[in-house]
């Protein structure tokens, strides 16, 4: 019974070698397989930030482009309707001494008419 007992046992010994071996096994196979994936997602994450990067350098030099168009632009404007303000002042200016003349002579013809 001790022989049977024995064969039983290095039977059930082997039998488990060779499971936790299988086990051992699949436990590398798994490793090795989130390596690759942690390897891949790494890769991935590296582009995505040279991506971003690369966007956000775009976006930049076009704002960039569109505030100097913008200022541009608006210089333009500024400059010419600073011209016409100059403009409408001598026209302005004109007319206060044209009005300024015929209030004067107002002024003389109320005088000699109450004299």
């Amino acid at each position: 019974m001790e022989a049977d007992l024995k064969s039983y046992l290095e039977g059930m010994e082997s039998r488990l070698s060779s499971q936790i071996a299988e086990s051992e096994q699949r436990s590398r196979a798994h490793t090795e397989i989130v390596e690759t994936r942690l390897s891949d997602l790494e890769g991935m994450e590296s582009r995505l930030s040279s991506q971003i990067a690369e966007s956000e350098q775009r976006s930049r030099a076009h704002t960039e482009i569109v505030e100097t168009r913008l200022l541009t632009e608006f210089w333009k404007w500024a400059r010419t309707a600073d011209a016409r303000y100059r403009q409408h002042q001598a026209i302005v200016g004109g007319l206060d001494i044209r009005v300024q003349t015929i209030e004067d002579r107002l002024s003389d013809i109320e005088q000699r008419l109450a004299s």
